[in-house]
């Protein structure tokens, strides 16, 4: 940004409040959006060296005093080196709203955003060390990889100046829209964004590639990387079971495309009947008058449940779900939710038998030609019905001559994960 080339330590002070202002209308006319705090005042303090840094990295070089919608930010004249990233971080935070802006994930976005911005500036690398060096890395010890590579990731999204914009625009609108029920921890932002890659990404080339690497996927079983997808590929094209018109240099190049800004990746099935699980999929209705956020808080915390998603329609909220554990926990599930019919839960009912599962893709719909329509038209000259990707995953009978242990079923367990890193 051009805004901050001729800030100096003399004229700092009266030119403040004017570069503020200029950094925000750039930012709202750019986002089409307006500040969520419009009442605002930028000072410049003298201040020693800090003695220890603040609770927040995100409050770093600053005192920020928010009350009743009045925010007065006392900025520290001896970060001048380093004022640029501060004052974004400040602007930007002025779009954010109150209730999610001390959010980590908020602020770790945001971050990739400045980094972004300002990526050509002399002090770019030390401000990301400087965050980075006060960031928890890891936060859960199955997650098995530091935290902030995936918000690393955005990087790769937010320097396409194609789509910088769009990105941009998500991100504010998503936490603006409904600040109250967005969640608190999120460390998975990368996969909004990747789910909403705009259209442009997907030229006919990546849908071929991406219409090939399921049929590999679903004849192999696994995937090891990359090379060995390049190989089975040329070996699939040649013996005529792929048939395909990409090259395999094309086919190479997409593929470091998908793992490098998406998070495509194999998913896994268990037939968990002879591991002597159980898995039951379940629905419960509540009666609306009850507390959604008790009931969430109550739901979510159920040992065995997994995948809770809840609904709520005006007459009533309804939550579905799947129970997975072990056999021997079955009984005491049902049990459960019987007794509580008629008082917490107006209804529930399940399922339990999964002799197999469908999996279907519409490509299509990533065409640059059907982004104006609501179902793309199966009779248009564009529609290919290649790009219909089908896949009828049948559960075995196959019995075990062993009791798996607890860990067993946990790292069983895991393969079944939607992946958060894609191929990487």
């Amino acid at each position: 940004m051009s805004h901050f080339a001729d800030l100096s330590q003399n004229n700092l002070q009266e030119r403040l409040n004017p570069l503020v202002t200029t950094l925000a209308d750039a930012i709202s006319e750019y986002l089409g959006l307006d500040v969520v705090n419009t009442h605002y005042t930028f000072l410049l303090i003298s201040h020693t060296s800090l003695e220890k840094m603040p609770d927040s990295i995100f409050d770093y070089g600053v005192e920020r005093f928010i009350a009743n919608n009045k925010i007065e930010l006392k900025i520290y004249e001896n970060q001048i080196e380093l004022l640029p990233f501060i004052l974004l971080r400040e602007v930007y935070n002025l779009f954010i709203p109150k209730e999610v802006r001390n959010y980590e994930w908020v602020q770790l976005t945001i971050n990739q955003m400045i980094l972004t911005d300002l990526a050509n500036h002399s002090k770019a690398r030390e401000w990301n060390i400087l965050v980075r060096e006060n960031v928890k890395l890891f936060d859960d010890i199955s997650i098995g990889y530091e935290r902030l590579t995936d918000f690393d990731r955005l990087a790769q999204l937010f320097k396409n100046p194609t789509s910088k914009r769009k990105h941009y625009k998500l991100f504010f609108n998503l936490v603006r829209e409904d600040p109250h029920h967005l969640p608190r921890k999120n460390d998975y932002i990368h996969i909004f964004f990747t789910d909403n890659l705009g259209s442009a990404y997907y030229s006919e080339d990546l849908l071929e590639t991406l219409r090939c690497l399921a049929i590999i996927f679903h004849k192999i079983k696994t995937y090891r990387g990359m090379m060995e997808y390049s190989k089975q590929f040329q070996q699939f094209k040649k013996n005529g079971s792929l048939q395909t018109e990409l090259l395999a240099k094309v086919f190479i190049q997409n593929m470091e495309f998908v793992k490098e800004k998406t998070v495509i990746a194999p998913n896994y099935l268990v037939n968990w009947e002879p591991l002597k699980c159980f898995v039951i999929n379940c629905t419960i209705r509540f009666n609306p008058l009850l507390n959604k956020a008790k009931i969430i808080n109550v739901f979510t915390k159920l040992p065995f449940v997994v995948n809770p998603h809840f609904y709520y329609n005006g007459f009533q909220i309804e939550l579905k779900c799947y129970f997975k554990a072990p056999a021997v926990y079955k009984s005491d599930v049902i049990t459960f939710l019987k007794r509580l019919k008629g008082n917490l839960i107006e209804s529930f009912y399940f399922s339990e038998k999964f002799a197999r599962e469908v999996f279907y893709k519409n490509l299509n719909y990533k065409k640059n030609f059907f982004q104006d329509s609501t179902i793309p038209n199966p009779n248009n000259l564009q529609y290919n019905s290649k790009y219909e990707l089908n896949c009828v995953r049948r559960f075995g009978d196959m019995t075990l001559s062993y009791e798996p242990s607890l860990l067993d079923l946990i790292f069983i367990d895991l393969t079944t994960y939607t992946s958060i890193a894609g191929l990487g």
